[in-house]
């Protein structure tokens, strides 16, 4: 597995306002303007430095393609600035950063970057704060404004060098901010948003992240990471308690009738499908992330953000509720999704499985 990490906020942090005076000396340079207020009141959070210089450049009265045409010059003062500003003493690695890193080598798990940094800063902030030896491949904030763009460049960076395989599927990224969570969302990478940097957790779970921390310390959050990243790529064998238990369980559809695990679809459940033009149907659930009892505060965010999910993609949906004698989990059966759409969600929400079914079927499991 491929875990790609954001680098500011989330690995490190610069201090004495380093980040903003290197945008002040490059357009005084280049562009012989003083952005000096205009950075002042901006969010750097989750941003590219070149979406963030053609934001400050056209704030100061620049076209966008005069700023394009400065580029390469802004590009070059920016990482001179960097060189004389960025230092040990300017530069903090954040707590259960390096032991995170360390912990998660030790398991196997390769590292790559995108990070909104031109290449150059983002590598010699990682020295600076003694980060450095981690990382030597990414995509960065001088490749393109756009964040979302850069994360099938990370991977493919990595593949070509080391001469392996990851996808999407197989990576998940790490941040602290909503551009994190976003440039995730837009190829269906699981994200681990932190909350070490401006924005707050619920922000970052409104926004769309998987799981959110608060932080990559201490010890113990750190091994829980670990976990989590790495099972669900993992092929793990899965108890014959567990599978008694998926198959002991009743999902009761939201006024129709009950679904059970290697039985024939309900008729009315049928007839609702094929009211909404669906020939399946699949039940995905967000809570109890792996089989694994959590809070009902945290269950209730994860079902919440699910259901915001099928309402912005405009899927019809039911509420479900999965009901044993000592277990209940709230469910939400989606007309019209593929098998392989279901494991997407699945792998997504870190559900250990799903159940699909097509109408004239048997419900299934999928993921086991």
């Amino acid at each position: 597995m491929l875990i790609i990490w954001d680098i500011d906020g989330t690995l490190l942090r610069t201090t004495h306002g380093v980040g903003r005076e290197m945008y002040i000396r490059a357009f005084r340079s280049v562009l012989k303007a003083d952005v000096t207020e205009t950075v002042a009141s901006m969010s750097f959070a989750g941003r590219t430095d070149r979406s963030l210089v053609h934001e400050i450049g056209e704030a100061v009265g620049f076209s966008s393609d005069d700023v394009e045409s400065a580029w390469p010059q802004i590009e070059q003062h920016m990482i001179d600035a960097a060189f004389e500003l960025i230092r040990p003493d300017t530069t903090i690695a954040l707590e259960g950063a390096r032991q995170t890193l360390e912990m998660l080598c030790e398991h196997g798990v390769a590292h790559a970057l995108v990070t909104g940094n031109v290449e150059t800063i983002g590598y010699h902030k990682l020295a600076m704060a003694g980060l450095d030896g981690f990382f030597a491949h990414g995509a960065f904030g001088g490749h393109h404004a756009d964040r979302r763009l850069l994360p099938p460049i990370a991977i493919e960076r990595y593949n070509t060098s080391r001469g392996t395989s990851f996808s999407t599927a197989s990576a998940i990224i790490v941040g602290d901010a909503i551009g994190d969570v976003d440039c995730a969302r837009a190829h269906g990478i699981t994200s681990l948003a932190v909350t070490t940097g401006v924005q707050s957790a619920d922000v970052l779970r409104q926004a769309g992240a998987t799981h959110v921390i608060d932080s990559l310390h201490p010890p113990d959050r750190t091994t829980k990471l670990i976990r989590t990243l790495l099972r669900r790529w993992i092929v793990m064998p899965v108890s014959q308690e567990l599978l008694d238990h998926y198959h002991n369980t009743r999902f009761e559809v939201e006024g129709l009738e009950t679904m059970r695990i290697g039985k024939p679809l309900p008729d009315s459940v049928i007839a609702w499908a094929k009211s909404q033009g669906a020939s399946m149907v699949a039940l995905l659930g967000a809570e109890n992330p792996q089989s694994t009892l959590t809070t009902a505060e945290d269950n209730a965010r994860r079902h919440a953000t699910l259901m915001v999910e099928c309402v912005e993609r405009g899927l019809p949906y039911l509420s479900v509720l999965g009901l044993t004698n000592d277990w209940r989990e709230n469910h939400l059966l989606v007309a019209g999704l593929t098998r392989e759409e279901a494991e997407d969600f699945r792998r997504r929400y870190d559900q250990t499985t799903v159940l699909h079914a097509a109408i004239d079927g048997a419900v299934e499991l999928v993921g086991l």
